[in-house]
C-alpha cells in the first residue's frame, strides 16, 4: 500500500503547483518504473502475457488468441531479451510513455489529466497491455480527426486493430466526433441507450459487439450478469450533468470533437450498467475524460470556480483510485511486489506461476 500512496502523492503534486513540467517529468518517470519492475502484479491476464511471452518463439507465433501486431512486438523483443520480466519493463516503457505523451500534446492542463489518468487507468495498464498498446495508437487519431484528416485516422485505427481487435470501436465516431448535439438529443440518445440497456437487447447487443470487436470475455459475462451497478449509474448522472450544463462552453470554443468524446465514453458507461466488463471498450474513449475536464477548468471564470472546479474533480478520482485498490485488494496489486523484492505476496493467482511446472521450457 505505501508504494501506492507515495505515488498517489506524487502524481498529485502537478495537480496544485503551477511550475510543474519537472514535478510531471518525474511522475511519468516513477510511474513508469514501480509498474516496469512489479512482479506478476495485476491478475489472470498478466500470467498469460508472462507465459506467452517466454515460449519458444516459434510457439509463440502459432499462439493465435494475441494479434499479429502484439506477436509482432514480442517476437522483436526476443530477439534482446528472453524473460517477462525485461518484456513486462519494456512495455511500461511503451504504453505509459505513449499515454503520458498523448496527455501532454492534447491537454491545457497536463498535472490535473495526468492525475485523472493515473487514478483511473495506472494500474489497469498492469493488465492490459495489448489493449493498452492500442490504446496509445488510437489516441494518435484524436488530432488527424480535429483537422477532419479522416483517411489518415483511419489508418491509425488500422494499425491498433492489429494489437488489440475491439480498437474497432472507435471507428463510429468518426461519424460524430464534429457533430454538435442539442441538450434535446444528448437527453433522448441518453434514455433511449438506458431503455436499450435495461432490456433482453441490451444483452444480445453486448454479445454482438463483444464478438465483433474481438472482446470474447464481454460476451460470456453478459451471459450470466445481472443487476445495475450503481456506481457507474451515478457516474453517468454526474458526467450527464456537467456535460449538460457546460456543452456551450466547448462548443462555442470549437472544442466539439473532445466534448463528443467524453460524451461517448459517458454513453459507454451507460451500457456497462449491468455488465461492468463491457467498460473495457470505453478505454478508447478514456482519454476524452482527462482531457475535457482539464478544459473545461480553463473554460470557469474567476480564480475560485477554477480551484473548486479543480478540487472537486481532484477528490472525486482520488476517491476512484482508492476504491480500486480496494476492490482489486487480495493479490491483483496489493501488496506491491517488485522483482528484486523476496518474500511471498500470497496473490491469488500465484497458483498460475508456470515456471513451477515440470518440463514448461521443454
Amino acid at each position: 500500500m505505501l508504494v501506492y500512496l507515495l505515488l498517489f502523492l506524487l502524481a498529485s503534486l502537478p495537480v496544485f503547483i503551477k511550475k510543474n513540467s519537472k514535478i510531471i517529468n518525474v511522475s511519468v518517470i516513477t510511474m513508469i518504473l514501480v509498474a516496469g519492475f512489479r512482479d506478476m502484479i495485476g491478475g489472470f491476464d498478466v500470467y498469460i502475457y508472462g507465459e506467452v511471452f517466454e515460449l519458444p518463439v516459434i510457439r509463440l507465433l502459432l499462439f493465435d488468441l494475441f494479434e499479429w501486431g502484439f506477436r509482432l512486438v514480442y517476437v522483436l523483443l526476443r530477439q534482446v531479451a528472453d524473460t517477462r520480466e525485461t518484456m513486462f519493463m519494456v512495455f511500461s516503457i511503451l504504453v505509459l510513455g505513449i499515454h503520458s505523451y498523448q496527455i501532454k500534446k492534447l491537454s491545457p492542463l497536463v498535472g490535473l489529466s495526468l492525475f485523472i489518468y493515473f487514478a483511473k487507468f495506472y494500474l489497469m495498464s498492469f493488465v492490459y497491455l495489448r489493449q493498452g498498446l492500442a490504446m496509445g495508437i488510437v489516441w494518435f487519431a484524436i488530432p488527424l480527426l480535429q483537422d477532419k484528416k479522416y483517411t489518415k485516422a483511419l489508418l491509425i485505427v488500422a494499425l491498433a486493430f492489429f494489437f488489440h481487435k475491439s480498437s474497432i470501436i472507435f471507428l463510429p465516431f468518426f461519424f460524430i466526433c464534429n457533430y454538435k448535439f442539442s441538450n434535446i438529443q444528448i437527453v433522448l440518445l441518453t434514455a433511449l441507450l438506458l431503455i436499450v440497456v435495461l432490456s433482453p437487447i441490451g444483452s444480445q447487443l453486448t454479445l454482438y459487439l463483444g464478438e465483433i470487436s474481438g472482446e470474447d470475455k464481454i460476451g460470456k459475462y453478459a451471459e450470466k450478469s445481472s443487476g445495475i451497478n450503481f456506481f457507474y449509474f451515478l457516474e453517468v448522472l454526474f458526467f450527464g450533468a456537467v456535460i449538460l450544463r457546460y456543452k456551450s462552453l466547448f462548443y462555442r470554443n470549437n472544442n466539439v470533437l473532445v466534448l463528443n468524446g467524453f460524451l461517448v465514453y459517458v454513453w459507454v458507461i451507460l451500457f456497462s450498467l449491468t455488465n461492468a466488463t463491457f467498460i473495457r471498450l470505453g478505454w478508447y474513449f478514456f482519454m476524452f475524460s482527462p482531457i475535457a475536464v482539464a478544459y473545461l477548468i480553463t473554460y470557469l471564470r474567476g480564480s475560485t470556480a477554477k480551484v473548486l472546479g479543480t478540487s472537486l474533480f481532484y477528490i472525486y478520482y482520488a476517491l476512484i483510485f482508492f476504491r480500486l485498490l480496494l476492490v482489486y485488494d487480495g493479490g491483483d496489486f496489493m501488496p506491491y511486489k517488485a522483482t528484486f523484492q523476496d518474500f511471498e505476496s500470497n496473490g491469488r493467482w500465484e497458483f498460475m506461476e508456470y515456471r513451477n511446472r515440470t518440463g514448461f521450457y521443454d
